[in-house]
C-alpha cells in the first residue's frame, strides 16, 4: 500500500511517545511511539497539505481522521482492522490505559455502542502519519490504529 492510498491523522492528534504525548505534528523521526508490543522507534514521518477529515468519538475518546483510517478491532475473538468509518456497536477498540504505576500501562477492549460512535462534520487540513518499525500499529488519542511496518 502506498502513501496514495494512506490514511490521515490531524496534527493535534496525540501520540504516546517515550518522550511524552506529542501532537503528530511535531513528532521528529527516530522518536519512539508506544504500541501494544513497548516502544518502537518512528522511521518516517509523513504529511500531505489539504485532506478531508472528520472526528469520530468513541467512548469519549476523539480522532480526527481520514476516513480510510484503519482502527485495530475485534469482535467474536477475530482481529481486523476496519476503516474507521466501518467500526459496529459490535466491535471492541483497543484503548490505552494507565495503571496506579504511571510508567505502567495497559490496553483495555472496549465495545462501541451506537452511543459512542459518533461523527462530526468534515474539514479540510494538513494531516499527517508514521512509519513505526516492526510494528504496524500506534495509539492515537489513545485509540490503536493501524500503521505501516518497515
Amino acid at each position: 500500500m502506498g502513501r496514495n492510498n494512506s490514511f490521515y491523522l490531524s496534527g493535534k492528534t496525540i501520540i504516546k511517545c517515550f518522550s511524552g504525548n506529542i501532537k503528530i505534528k511535531d513528532i521528529d523521526e527516530g522518536d519512539f511511539a508506544f504500541t501494544r508490543k513497548g516502544y518502537k522507534k518512528i522511521l518516517d514521518l509523513f504529511w500531505v497539505e489539504a485532506k478531508e477529515t472528520k472526528r469520530y468519538n468513541f467512548n469519549g475518546r476523539n480522532l480526527r481522521c481520514t476516513n480510510n483510517c484503519k482502527v485495530i478491532t475485534i469482535k467474536n475473538e477475530i482481529e481486523k482492522r476496519k476503516t474507521i468509518g466501518a467500526v459496529s456497536p459490535e466491535d471492541a477498540i483497543y484503548f490505552l490505559t494507565k495503571n496506579k504505576n504511571p510508567l505502567l500501562l495497559n490496553t483495555l477492549l472496549t465495545k462501541a455502542t451506537p452511543d459512542m460512535i459518533t461523527r462530526q462534520d468534515a474539514v479540510n487540513e494538513k494531516v499527517y502519519n508514521l512509519v513505526i518499525d516492526g510494528q504496524p500499529e500506534f495509539f492515537a488519542n489513545g485509540i490503536l490504529i493501524g500503521s505501516y511496518i518497515r
